[in-house]
């Protein structure tokens, strides 16, 4: 993967399955990724496993973790809070399907 270099990362698992309530997580090594991220355009899913790969460094969302996320991947935006997108309906029916809220 391209991120993991960025890193000094050899390798990192991604699985994808069932998340309850999150689009991914980054636990004991792993990139878990909601299957629903498939659905989602490219960009989105890039911007998940950038956020979760981050989360291999810093456990919080400090400034020093979205400074990460823009080392990784310098095209993301991010503002005080992380990602910024301008919500569409389309934007927002996706976010709720990711998390299996229809």
């Amino acid at each position: 993967m391209r991120y993991e270099a960025k890193l000094g990362l050899s390798s990192v698992p991604i699985v994808v399955g069932e998340l309850e309530g999150s689009s991914g997580e980054y636990l004991d090594g792993t990139i878990r990724l909601n299957w629903r991220l498939i659905l989602a355009p490219v960009r989105i899913q890039d911007y998940v496993i950038v956020h979760e790969m981050a989360h291999s460094v810093h456990d919080d969302h400090s400034d020093a973790f979205w400074n990460t996320v823009g080392t990784l991947s310098p095209t993301i935006r991010t503002g005080g809070n992380g990602f910024v997108l301008t919500a569409t309906r389309s934007q927002s029916k996706l976010e709720r399907s990711l998390h299996g809220r229809y």
